[in-house]
């Protein structure tokens, strides 16, 4: 997983936008360790999941990453969470993330105009859904459930699967790129 996470990390360039190298590292994380239980779960050695997994996690995530800003990744982890929780199998959770409308007393104070960060929320609107794939199931000893994630931005749709476990105070949601 080390060696998968250096190898990617080291493929973005300082040109990356923060998304997408925030994107990557989450999505090798996060692929590793579900590559991990899939693999051990198989029978197959979790080493080589994670591996796999890690990469796979690296080029989803950043791609995702690049796409959504983080009040967008923010609507999708919460519908995720309500999907993991309540849904039932095949069942949308939708979402969206439109930019609330702005004072225009507070935008009149403000001189001179800020300057626009990788964060800052673009005009566009994301927006998409969640459907689980899975019923909950035991894997290494947490109750988990497979999610499909879907984004669409600017006419541009991402996809990516995911698998959701719980822990003590609710659903552990691998974060989005």
């Amino acid at each position: 997983m080390v060696i998968a996470c250096t190898f990617l990390c080291g493929c973005v360039t300082q040109s990356g936008s923060p998304n997408t190298t925030a994107g990557l590292g989450i999505g090798v994380g996060t692929g590793a360790v579900a590559g991990a239980v899939i693999a051990r779960e198989s029978g197959v050695n979790p080493l080589v999941g994670a591996v796999i997994g890690g990469i796979a996690g690296g080029v989803i995530g950043s791609a995702i990453g690049s796409v959504l800003d983080n009040y967008e990744r923010e609507q999708l982890a919460s519908a995720t969470r309500q999907a993991a929780e309540n849904a039932p199998v095949g069942q949308r959770v939708v979402w969206s993330a439109e930019k609330p409308p702005q004072d225009k007393r507070s935008v009149a104070r403000q001189s001179p105009a800020p300057k626009p960060s990788g964060d800052a929320r673009p005009a566009s609107t994301a927006s998409g859904w969640v459907i689980p794939t899975s019923e909950i199931y035991e894997a290494s000893g947490k109750l988990c459930r497979d999610l499909q994630q879907v984004a669409v931005k600017d006419g541009r749709s991402m996809e990516q699967k995911v698998t959701a476990c719980r822990n003590g105070s609710g659903w552990d949601i691998p974060p989005v790129g």
